[in-house]
């Protein structure tokens, strides 16, 4: 499977892709917007006199907006630490009071890096609110529920989002199977989603889940329909099998008698 499916947007938005999004931005993309000659160019209007008209908002330069998400992503990226950290619940509580604002911050930042045309389509700002969720803003939660409510792409995305999180938050395994579970009726009404597959193989990666998770994703997963569907099917396989010899050899291990220590004369 491609990187992207391996990751979930939850798991890419709180470990991976929230850090890296600016860095990955400022690889692709152009720091210096396109400059026009008005000499050169239509008059697209009547002039309008400067003393009458409100002025609109100054754009920043492209270069500028790079270097903040550039700096802020950097300082998300130093407050998480990593993976186990954002998997503790502790530790998210803990680093909420300064994970939130600078979340806050790169979500903006990114809206901000869209009013550029050569950006569009590299940067995705509702990224951001899978970490948001994690680390308890409660008006993106408000948010994302009512966009889930919906219908279409926006509402999918939501409802994803929702269920990669709370399963990120699970304190149990009954909790994660209510998550998959959640997951899998979703799928069974968006079976030719890449999204919905990609949110299987994020959870299917995670730490957390274990063989009753795992089974239970693999049979929401068999009514998905697509390329990568079938790619997801195939590494899940896969993964079954080596978590069944890995049973058997625990199995067999466990049944060995332990070797017998000569009496002491």
């Amino acid at each position: 499977m491609t990187k992207q499916a391996i990751m979930s947007a939850a798991i890419a938005a709180a470990v991976s892709s929230a850090l890296l999004a600016g860095h990955a931005v400022l690889a692709d993309t152009p720091t210096t917007a396109p400059t026009t000659n008005p000499s050169t160019q239509p008059s697209t209007g009547p002039a309008t006199n400067p003393t009458t008209e409100p002025a609109a908002a100054e754009q920043r330069p492209l270069a500028e907006v790079m270097a903040d998400l550039q700096i802020t992503s950097t300082e998300l990226g130093d407050v998480i630490g990593g993976p186990e950290r954002v998997f503790d619940a502790d530790a998210r509580k803990a680093d909420a009071e300064q994970v939130l604002p600078l979340a806050r911050k790169m979500k903006a930042l990114m809206i901000e890096a869209l009013g550029f045309p050569m950006v569009a389509g590299q940067v995705d700002p509702s990224q951001m609110d899978a970490l948001l969720l994690l680390y308890g803003d409660e008006a993106v939660r408000a948010d994302l529920d009512a966009t889930a409510a919906g219908d279409g792409e926006e509402a999918l995305a939501a409802k994803t989002t929702i269920i990669e999180v709370d399963y990120l938050k699970s304190e149990d395994e009954a909790a994660r199977l209510a998550a998959i579970d959640s997951l899998n009726a979703v799928a069974a009404e968006n079976t030719d989603s890449e999204k919905v597959v990609i949110t299987y193989a994020g959870l299917m990666s995670l730490p957390m889940t274990g063989d009753a998770e795992f089974a239970r994703l693999g049979e929401g997963a068999q009514v998905l329909e697509g390329e990568l569907a079938e790619r997801l099917k195939d590494e899940m396989a896969m993964i079954r099998q080596a978590r069944a010899a890995e049973s058997e050899t625990e199995v067999d291990n466990a049944g060995e008698a332990p070797a017998t220590q000569p009496a002491a004369e």
